[in-house]
C-alpha cells in the first residue's frame, strides 16, 4: 500500500469519527442548557424550595447533572437530580423537570400521558418531539457546524401552568 493511500485512510478515519461524535449530543453542553431553561421558566408555586429534575432512562445527561448540582443552584434554589427507572414512572409527577433519554423515547407517549396537565417541564433528547407533545427537543444542526440547539413548544409549556420567558423563546430554534 502507498503512503499516500494510507495518510488517506488515516484522514478518513479521524473526519469519520469527529462526525459521528459531533451527530451525538455534548451531555455536558445540554446539562447546562437544562439548568438555564429552568432559570427561564416560572412554575406556578412560586415558594419551591429546590428543583427536582429526573432523567427517565440511560443517559450521560444524568452524570453530568448530578456534577453540576453541587456547585450550581436554579434562582438561588437546590438542585436535586434523580434517575428514574422505567418501572418507576408513576414518579414522574415528584419532579419539575423530566428529562427523557434519546435511549428512552419509545415511551415518550406513556411519559407525557402521566405528566399530562402537571406543571413538568418535559425535555427530550430526540430532535422534533416538540410536535408530538414535548415541551423542548434538544437537537444537533448539521448545517451549523453540529451546534447543540433546542426547539419550544411555548402552547405545551403554557397549556400545564408553566410560563417560558420571552428570551428562552427567542434563543430557539425553529
Amino acid at each position: 500500500m502507498k503512503k499516500s493511500h494510507i495518510i488517506l485512510f488515516i484522514l478518513f478515519i479521524f473526519f469519520e469519527k469527529n462526525y459521528i461524535q459531533a451527530q451525538n449530543l455534548d451531555k455536558k453542553m445540554m446539562s447546562l442548557y437544562v439548568l438555564n431553561f429552568a432559570k427561564h421558566i416560572q412554575w406556578p408555586e412560586n415558594n419551591l424550595t429546590e428543583y427536582k429534575i429526573g432523567v427517565v432512562g440511560n443517559s450521560a445527561v444524568f452524570e453530568e447533572l448530578t456534577k453540576l448540582s453541587g456547585s450550581k443552584t436554579i434562582n438561588g434554589k437546590k438542585i436535586i437530580v434523580s434517575q428514574i427507572e422505567i418501572a418507576q414512572m408513576s414518579k414522574i409527577k415528584e419532579f419539575h423537570v423530566i428529562i427523557l433519554s434519546e435511549s428512552s423515547s419509545n415511551i415518550f407517549n406513556k411519559c407525557n400521558e402521566i405528566a399530562s396537565n402537571s406543571p413538568i417541564l418535559m425535555i427530550t433528547e430526540k430532535n422534533g418531539f416538540v410536535k408530538k407533545g414535548a415541551m423542548i427537543s434538544m437537537l444537533i444542526d448539521e448545517e451549523d457546524d453540529f451546534k447543540t440547539k433546542f426547539q419550544i413548544n411555548k402552547q405545551k409549556i403554557e397549556q400545564v401552568g408553566l410560563k417560558v420567558s420571552s428570551e428562552l423563546l427567542a434563543l430557539s430554534s425553529k
